[in-house]
């Protein structure tokens, strides 16, 4: 099966110590079946990083996931993921401003 990878640089060996550990699915390099796709991400990850409080995508990820607001999403009982997005983006921003 041949499968894509979208990068805005040239990989010649696949190190997985070098992936982002707050992914989707966690660390780990993506593909996918879809050339086109894999462009789409290439052109995002090219663009200008995410730099909201002057924090890395990384370190920004890392909050998320270490967040009261992300262990209250993970938890079905909470009933927080049926909420809004919105509604959960600022609990979010109320949380790392406190």
């Amino acid at each position: 099966m041949k499968v894509y990878h979208g990068s805005y640089t040239a990989i010649s060996l696949i190190d997985l110590s070098k992936c982002e550990k707050y992914k989707d699915f966690g660390q780990g390099f993506y593909v996918t079946r879809y050339r086109r796709q894999a462009e789409e991400w290439a052109g995002k990850i090219g663009q200008t990083p995410y730099t909201g409080s002057g924090e890395n995508k990384t370190e920004a990820s890392r909050l998320f996931f270490s967040s009261d607001t992300f262990t209250q999403l993970s938890d079905p009982s909470t009933g927080l993921y049926l909420k809004p997005w919105q509604e959960i983006y600022e609990m979010l921003k109320k949380e790392l401003k406190a």
